[in-house]
């Protein structure tokens, strides 16, 4: 696992899963094999890697995490005294490149608090590359993101954007989107279900953006309405004078 060894007296849990498919999953949740589940999560990834060339310019190249890339995902959820963390690893092309997601649990916080993204820069995949750059990379970065108390679930569909320190000249940018998780899940028994949603803040602006175009167009409609029967009442009253 990537978690420190346990101190004595302290007790430790670990659950340690991975499956192995050549299809995007709908919903990630550890363990695997067991009904009882610690993590749920639904998430859709694509990063940007800027990029030097040869010629000293740069480039941006966007990978998008799906079934043509996806190979498998693992995790574990270790609870090591008042230490609890949930890692979730997505990896891509023959696994030689993964996304790192670490959540937290503080004070019945749960949080995302770290991700990371691995590669393997060569030419195939970054045409034109400055040589020096060839072999793995990887880079990783402290966040919080996705809070909600523990025993909720968290929501948000419109783009989460982690932009990590450029190294070596490298930067990435990872988007996160259509994002539903549940770290943290009382696996004391079977799943049911995801707890009460608590939807970022940028979902709320949009359907409070909504609620004035909706009222607009019913308004709008109900003028129409009106007009178109109040034309209706003139052209029978004239007919029946005539």
């Amino acid at each position: 696992t990537r978690f420190d060894a346990p101190h004595q007296g302290l007790l430790c849990f670990v659950f340690i899963s991975s499956v192995k498919s050549d299809t995007f999953p709908d919903n990630f949740s550890l363990p695997i094999e067991s009904p009882n589940k610690c993590f749920v999560g639904q998430f859709k990834f694509d990063f940007d890697v800027k990029y030097p060339l040869k010629d000293g310019t740069y480039k941006t190249v966007n990978f998008v995490v799906d079934n043509s890339t996806y190979i498998n995902y693992n995790g574990s959820c270790s609870q090591m005294g008042d230490n609890t963390t949930h890692t979730l690893t997505i990896y891509m092309v023959a696994n030689s490149w993964y996304i790192d997601l670490i959540f937290n649990l503080n004070k019945s916080i749960a949080s995302l608090q770290q991700t990371a993204v691995a590669m393997v820069i060569d030419n195939a995949t970054f045409p034109n590359v400055d040589t020096t750059l060839f072999g793995n990379y990887k880079v990783e970065k402290n966040v919080l993101l996705f809070k909600a108390d523990q025993g909720n679930s968290f929501r948000c569909n419109s783009k989460t954007i982690v932009v990590f320190d450029t190294q070596k000249n490298i930067t990435v940018t990872l988007d996160m989107h259509d994002v539903h998780v549940q770290a943290f899940y009382d696996n004391s028994q079977p799943f049911t279900g995801y707890g009460v949603e608590i939807v970022c803040a940028d979902d709320m602006k949009k359907d409070s953006n909504l609620i004035p175009i909706v009222v607009g167009i019913c308004l709008a409609v109900l003028v129409v309405i009106v007009l178109v029967a109040y034309l209706i009442g003139r052209r029978r009253c004239r007919n029946v004078k005539a």
